[in-house]
């Protein structure tokens, strides 16, 4: 738990949130927005790239959040009650990485297997430490 949700920390906590904030998204880049933003006049792309920004930094937030909410129970909990959290917030992790997908393929962007897939390789250590200690 404590290596799942020191990565999530990082990866997906600070890193968006500090792109977030720097005023250019990092993540989103504007040629995933094709016509809308390759037209738009000046005043429109400030304004589609501080969206950008706060849907970045809204990522890093809820990535840092959970973050600390499994550092907490990995800290606060032993045995068996750990392992059962472990694997609870493993796949909690997994599934908001599915919905995220599920959302962008809604908006026709298709469907981030991509994206499931790095939040289940996150999660690898709170799986495998839930499932090691299920017998303690």
């Amino acid at each position: 738990m404590l290596v799942s949700g020191l990565l999530f920390l990082l990866f997906l906590g600070l890193g968006p949130m500090w792109g977030g904030t720097s005023g250019e998204a990092e993540m989103f880049t504007a040629e995933e927005y094709g016509d809308i933003y390759l037209d738009a006049s000046p005043e429109d792309k400030e304004t589609i790239d501080k969206i950008r920004s706060v849907s970045e930094f809204s990522l890093g937030a809820a990535g840092f959040s959970i973050s600390v909410f499994i550092l907490a129970l990995a800290f606060l909990t032993e045995g068996k009650t750990r392992a059962k959290t472990a694997l609870l917030s493993g796949a909690i992790i997994v599934l908001w990485g599915l919905l995220n997908s599920l959302a962008w393929s809604l908006q026709g962007f298709g469907f981030a297997f991509e994206f499931v897939v790095f939040f289940a390789i996150l999660c690898a250590p709170m799986f495998a430490g839930g499932i090691l200690h299920m017998n303690d």
